[in-house]
């Protein structure tokens, strides 16, 4: 079918208030299914009709693909994708670009202000929108306007290296961490609840005012495990909100220690309990991949280092993220878990081809259910009720939900596979009393196709015919899957709504047993445990004294364009600091010595920078230091010392760093440069306690230089290294001696804000 003539944003407008109406942030509307391709376009009532139906309008969300990946600078995708099943999978339609609010993930629907609200989301190579990490956008469908609802405090930095289209590095180990994940609207759609990724902290804001209510602690901040607590889905059901929180075992390292927990409590997180708990170690099936050996599935502890060296184009390394929570005509509890793993590593690169050696990552979730069972429910992974594999894998969620409301249906995002046996990206409706697929649709699957489409569509209104439920649909395939992961979905109906006048809320005056007494409270990336996970509240004259700013239309090109990037910099005067010590013999899991694993990641290191401009020292240590080789910008003499090194026992991680500092304070010293020391040790200080590398840190960061830390294997002082490091994120962890290339491919991307192989020259 031909796509129907782009309209211009004013004429859409016109369109909306004179009745025809639909449309989110970046969105497509699918044609009703049984109607034929031309016929009118729906308009509100169409939408609101629907509601009633089995087939309802939803709004998912897309992710563009970098510039350089097969697409024209001139293309500026969908952020947002509306649709409905249809038969061909078509008929899907812009409204807003994706330059106006960049990466989103958590949906809701207001239908009372006919108002999609959507939450920033950290992404690799997906930049953020105009207002940053914390941002929650607001569409409104009557104004056909974006504009910038609030802004959520703490929610960290942007991690995005500064030309977010290349590799973009820096962003990858930040995923599940940092910016918002799920957000919420409660029955009234008075109150917008938002799930803070950076401070675990799930914050409350009037609607549609913006003004700030409170916020309270996730309700694992009390437990052993709190730190490795990594909070993501919402939900809003009879007056209370449910959160999801996985245990990571990120500090563990251990499949045991995986759980998923959901918790429940007042709006205001007051009475705070625990109602659904899931082991996670258990068998989830397999991924069968082109061209290779069957898959499993199995989830893993997050790491920010997963090992998919053995991958050629596809890596599967599953780490969990219960991402989203509906329930369903029965009360039982539906749980929606997201695979990290596709947020963390980049986009396709064997289109881009920055990245040799680098896979793009598939990532497969789940979704189970958990049974009612008096005020809890119990939830278990096998056997499994919703039949959500594919030709692809015995898996496929991507973590989104949206619950039909006219019949007990569920619709979840999905990668599956195409007729070739691609992966490919869209939603699947199922049945929730049987756990049955009902209906399939293919979404977000050719970037160019959506970049094509109208911007809103608009036509004469015409009757809603109500569809009967149909079998699963033999949708038609299309092009292999560009993105390879989805975002939320939510359901253009939202929830039951009964238009009734409600004064806008304010912060209880009633203070809880934990208070907080402003909205901007300090960022903390690990919640305090604390004897409960009392809500935070702010009292009604602090929450209302500074409110969100009021909204306001953003205007954008129509290209999402990066801050200028300067690819200008000091040169760079770095110490490579390497552990010796004998335990430097034990092999990796690739079978050679780990000291020669360490030698080859620092050669990759060293072919990084920009020799002989810049300028790099060896030092190494065991029982004693020594200055392998000064500063120079010779990369053989650097080449040859890194082979020279010599194992002995013992650890003086302490006399390596003051080595370094020695070499970078002395006279071979420049000055206008950038000064680093890079530490790698897969031991313990030895003799001397870890108090002596600790001080020793401490000078090498009195005297202005950066230090990073990279402690490889099991035996490594996690606390001290990251201590020892210049910041939190200085410090890395390398489970084995072939995960090292990674690591210091990573921290080479640190040092320059425009590295050539992230550096996209304008045109």
């Amino acid at each position: 079918m031909k796509p129907s003539p782009t309209i211009s944003r004013r004429r859409a407008v016109e369109a909306i208030r004179a009745g025809f109406a639909l449309g989110v942030l970046a969105v497509c509307l699918a044609g009703v299914a049984g109607a034929e391709p031309e016929a009118g376009r729906p308009d509100l009532a169409d939408v609101e009709a629907a509601c009633a139906t089995e087939n309802p309008f939803l709004v998912t969300a897309c992710y563009p693909l970098p510039e350089g990946a097969g697409t024209s600078p001139a293309v500026d995708p969908g952020a947002l994708v509306v649709l409905r099943d249809s038969p061909t999978d078509a008929q899907h339609f812009r409204l807003v670009r994706a330059g106006e609010i960049g990466a989103v993930w958590g949906l809701a629907y207001s239908r009372p202000e006919h108002a999609v609200y959507a939450a920033a989301f950290h992404k690799r190579q997906v930049a953020f929108g105009p207002g940053g990490p914390g941002a929650i956008y607001r569409v409104d469908l009557d104004a056909g306007m974006v504009s910038l609802f609030a802004t959520v405090p703490d929610a960290g930095a942007d991690q995005h290296s500064p030309q977010v289209r290349g590799a973009d590095n820096s962003a990858a180990r930040w995923a599940g961490k940092t910016s918002l994940g799920d957000i919420d609207l409660n029955d009234a759609a008075t109150e917008l609840y938002v799930m803070n990724l950076f401070d675990r902290r799930i914050y409350r804001f009037a609607v549609p005012g913006g003004a700030l209510l409170g916020s309270f602690a996730h309700g694992a901040a009390a437990e052993p495990w709190a730190a490795d607590a990594r909070p993501f889905g919402l939900a809003f059901h009879a007056g209370r909100v449910f959160h999801g929180v996985v245990n990571s075992a990120a500090t563990s390292d251990l499949g045991s220690d995986l759980e998923a927990v959901v918790f429940a409590s007042a709006p205001d997180g007051r009475d705070m309990a625990r109602v659904a708990a899931l082991d996670l170690d258990e068998p989830r099936g397999s991924m069968r991949l082109i061209g290779r050996n069957i898959t499993s599935l199995r989830w893993r502890p997050w790491t920010d280092l997963p090992n998919v060296n053995d991958f050629a184009a596809h890596a599967v390394y599953p780490m969990p993220i219960l991402a989203d929570l509906e329930l369903d005509a029965a009360d039982n509890l539906i749980l929606g878990f997201r695979d990290r793993l596709p947020d963390m590593l980049r986009i396709l690169t064997y289109i881009l081809n920055d990245a040799p050696g680098e896979p793009f990552g598939l990532g497969m979730g789940d979704i189970l259910r958990a049974v009612r069972a008096g005020p809890a429910w119990t939830a278990t992974a096998r056997p499994e009720h919703y039949d959500d594999a594919t030709d692809l894998a015995d898996e496929s969620s991507q973590g989104g939900l949206a619950a039909v409301p006219a019949l007990d249906t569920v619709v979840n995002t999905m990668l599956g596979a195409d007729r070739n046996g691609a992966p490919t990206t869209g939603l699947l409706w199922y049945a929730n009393p049987t756990g049955r697929k009902v209906r399939r649709e293919d979404v977000c699957v050719d970037e160019r196709m959506l970049a094509w489409l109208p911007e809103m569509p608009v036509g004469p209104a015409r009757a809603h015919q109500p569809e009967a439920r149909t079998a699963l649909d033999s949708d038609v395939s299309m092009p292999a899957a560009a993105r390879l992961t989805l975002g939320d979905v939510e359901s253009l109906c939202g929830a039951t709504w009964t238009p009734t006048p409600t004064a806008t809320p304010t912060a209880s005056a009633t203070p809880s047993p934990s208070a907080t007494a402003t909205p901007t409270s300090t960022p903390t990336r690990t919640p305090t445990a604390t004897p409960s996970p009392s809500p935070t509240q702010t009292p009604t004259a602090t929450a209302t004294a500074t409110p969100s700013p009021e909204p306001a239309p953003i205007y954008l090109p129509l290209i999402l364009r990066d801050p200028p990037c300067d690819p200008r910099r000091p040169g760079i005067d770095v110490v490579l600091v390497i552990d010796a010590s004998t335990s430097m013999r034990d092999p990796t899991r690739a079978g050679r010595p780990k000291l020669d694993a360490a030698r080859d990641a620092a050669s990759l290191f060293l072919g990084e920078l920009d020799l002989p401009v810049d300028r790099a020292g060896v030092v190494g240590f065991n029982a004693a230091a020594w200055l392998a080789a000064p500063l120079t910008g010779d990369r053989a003499a650097l080449e040859g010392a890194l082979a020279g090194i010599e194992m002995a026992q013992l650890t003086r991680i302490d006399l390596g760093l003051r080595a370094a500092l020695t070499e970078l304070r002395g006279p071979r010293a420049l000055p206008d440069r950038q000064a680093a020391v890079i530490v790698l040790t897969d031991g313990r200080n030895n003799p001397e306690p870890v108090a002596a590398a600790v001080a020793a840190a401490g000078d090498v960061k009195a005297a202005g230089i950066r230090l990073f830390t990279i402690g490889l294997g099991d035996d490594v002082e996690t606390d001290a290294l990251r201590a020892m490091a210049s910041r939190p994120t200085d410090y890395f962890f390398a489970p084995d001696g072939e995960d090292l290339a990674a690591v210091y491919r990573s921290i080479a991307g640190a040092f320059d804000p425009c590295p050539p192989e992230r550096f996209w020259p304008r045109q």
